[in-house]
């Protein structure tokens, strides 16, 4: 394998086979090139810089084209309506239209980015949109991962190493969905690793979502902080905290209803279906579906004291996370919100904070294929809105390119079924 690799041809080979699977089958490509990435990062090979940026290349774009693939405009509860109708009216009223829609006027920073975004497309073209603002946000991830690479001193390969976790975690569908949210999620992630221009990142998280005033310093607690007495007591506050609200929650709900203050509005609809048994229920399972991505690095950290008397230095963070976002699961939607920029978006730094920086875990690429073939596969397969639009292969070469030109004008959002009422079916399944 090491003497493929050491062709100094191979290169321009491999970017042909993955433009290849980029424009035949973009699961495939994205596979072959966080596998690629993995390989290389693991083995050290030499010409590792051009085959590091074939198989990111090939990552990125595939995630990009997988954005793509989901519906829109399918049920009211999708935010992107939403925003996307932003972009209609700054297309058809230019620098008229509403900036200070969002977060009682404050939250300025995606009409901003919608109305440059209406300048450069020009068109009412939302899956075009769409794939400019998820284009955006990988943009933002590879900055982000600079910055951490920075922050933590790290050499070329495991660089490699944390680029290609985040692309394998990357959670597209909530940032995407969540557009304000998930453009700040990245500005606080940014902010938490800069040591130059933090407050910068940080203002424009809050522009993005005003949420960051809150989020910030509890991320960078979660993300940062090392001092185990400071988490145990973090860890028992949330338990009595989660037990307390539970007991005065319809005060909480009233009081978060009659007050008119930006932040407090985000939380109305979380505490108003609090109260509500089916919505608490599907509540509690979206955060332990969110929440079985820790329980591997607990198990390592285990794993790492039967056979070494060791736990992982960062076990106490993960445990942090965990019982936070279960802890508040009965209020839908608030602990994996508060929770996202970490969830969506920062995974892939946890994995390798256990399994590369804190353990040097030689077993990592065992974990990776594991999770590829049980969890990212599984998702390709498993969701209906995952390649809804298109297939996830075809005969013709980059047969998806004509699904991002369709045209679609303001589109009422309230018009829209409630996704509780009109199943999803695939029309490729």
């Amino acid at each position: 394998m090491l003497e493929i690799f050491s062709n100094k041809q191979l290169p321009t080979t491999t970017f042909l086979f993955v433009i290849a699977l980029l424009a035949f089958s973009p699961p495939i490509a994205y596979i072959f090139s966080i596998i690629g990435m993995f390989a290389i990062s693991n083995y050290k090979i030499r010409l590792y810089e051009p085959y590091f940026i074939v198989f990111g290349f090939g990552a990125i774009f595939s995630i990009v084209i997988s954005g793509s693939s989901h519906p829109l405009f399918l049920y009211e509860e999708s935010d992107f309506t939403t925003y996307y109708n932003n972009y209609h009216d700054f297309l058809e009223y230019g620098f008229r239209a509403e900036f200070f829609k969002f977060g009682k006027g404050v939250e300025v920073g995606l009409p901003l980015v919608n109305y440059f975004l209406s300048l450069l497309i020009n068109e009412p073209l939302p899956y075009l949109v769409r794939a400019a603002h998820l284009a955006f946000q990988m943009t933002l991830l590879v900055f982000l991962v600079k910055k951490i690479v920075s922050f933590h001193k790290l050499d070329k390969y495991k660089a490699g190493i944390l680029l290609a976790l985040f692309l394998l975690f990357f959670k597209f569908g909530a940032t995407l969905n969540h557009l304000r949210q998930g453009y700040s999620s990245f500005f606080i992630l940014i902010a938490l690793f800069s040591t130059k221009r933090m407050y910068l990142y940080f203002i424009l998280a809050c522009l993005f979502h005003v949420s960051a005033l809150v989020i910030y310093p509890l991320c960078n607690f979660l993300l940062k902080n090392s001092n185990k007495k400071f988490l145990i007591i973090f860890i028992i506050s949330i338990l009595f905290g989660s037990v307390g609200i539970l007991i005065v929650l319809e005060v909480i709900a009233d009081f978060i209803k009659s007050s008119d203050l930006a932040i407090l509005g985000k939380l109305v609809v979380a505490f108003s279906t609090a109260l509500d048994q089916e919505d608490v229920v599907l509540s509690f399972k979206r955060s332990l579906i969110a929440s079985m991505y820790f329980i591997p690095i607990v198990a390592l950290s285990n794993l790492l004291f039967v056979l070494r008397r060791k736990h992982l230095d960062y076990e106490l963070n993960v445990w942090a996370m965990f019982i936070f976002v279960m802890g508040f699961s009965y209020i839908p939607v608030i602990s994996t919100r508060i929770l996202a920029p970490i969830i969506t978006v920062c995974t892939g730094y946890l994995y390798f904070r256990a399994f590369v920086l804190d353990s040097d875990f030689r077993q990592l690429k065992y974990l990776v294929i594991f999770f590829i073939c049980f969890f990212n596969i599984n998702w390709i397969f498993s969701s209906s809105l995952h390649y809804y639009r298109y297939p996830m292969a075809s005969v013709i070469p980059f047969y998806y390119l004509n699904s991002l030109f369709e045209v679609r004008e303001n589109v009422n959002r309230f018009t829209l079924p409630s996704e509780h009422d009109k199943p999803v079916e695939n029309p490729y399944r």
